[in-house]
């Protein structure tokens, strides 16, 4: 048998590949405005499939196109708040945009004040960062939508005044609640419970008016961060 080399080699160290560093994509208003209205569109495209169903007898089918519309409804306003929430951030840390109280209090690490130490020319390790940061957030109920808002600078206030300017702020306000706790509540059951109650399993009805209201409001909430948004 052939003599086998059996002495002892130095471990090999240091030599895995890096991963890359991937940087976020960083859009303008009306390119974060888009991707909110293209996935809308989407969602109403739905209501073919759901109409057909029903023309042929399968209500409960399209009543499951109903219910799914609302829980993409909120998904696409959850997606619109984070590319908002990136891009005001960034705007006032660029010094473009004022800043906010909220905004002084971000708690960044030692890790991430490292990198920017690195490349100083460079801000866009804090756009990363921010993206990073907010990722796992669910900005679907109301009182983390008001937050994020008032986070980066379009004031929650303003925009409920943006949507109801015939009413005071107050009932504006109360509205603009209404609208966003009702929506993420019913998303819920939708989402977790099959829409029914847990108290007597009765499954909840749902029409096609209530998905257009819901959709018209919500794109009219949308509109409203948007404008306020480009007057800053």
């Amino acid at each position: 048998m052939a003599n086998r080399d059996v002495s002892l080699t130095p471990r090999v160290e240091d030599v895995r590949e890096a991963t890359p560093v991937v940087i976020p994509v960083q859009f303008e208003l009306i390119e974060i405005k888009n991707h909110f209205n293209e996935s809308l569109e989407s969602i109403k495209k739905q209501f073919v499939i759901a109409d057909e169903l029903l023309a042929s007898g399968k209500n409960e089918e399209g009543k499951t196109i109903f219910r799914s519309q609302i829980v993409f409804l909120e998904g696409i306003l959850d997606f619109y708040m984070h590319e908002m929430t990136k891009y005001g951030l960034y705007k006032i840390f660029l010094g473009d945009w004022p800043k906010t109280d909220r905004y002084k209090n971000l708690s960044i690490p030692m890790a991430e004040l490292e990198k920017a130490m690195t490349v100083p020319e460079s801000k866009e390790w804090f756009f990363a960062y921010v993206n990073e940061l907010f990722a796992s957030v669910v900005m679907q109920d109301w009182e983390t939508i008001r937050d994020q808002l008032n986070l980066f600078g379009v004031q929650w206030k303003s925009v409920c005044m943006e949507m109801y300017p015939a009413m005071d702020e107050k009932h504006a306000i109360d509205e603009c609640k209404k609208l966003l706790a009702g929506l993420y509540k019913r998303r819920n059951v939708i989402a977790h419970q099959n829409d029914r109650d847990h108290a007597s399993a009765v499954q909840n009805d749902i029409s096609k008016e209530y998905v257009t209201e819901k959709i018209s409001k919500i794109n009219s909430f949308v509109e409203s961060i948007h404008n306020v948004a480009v007057q800053m």
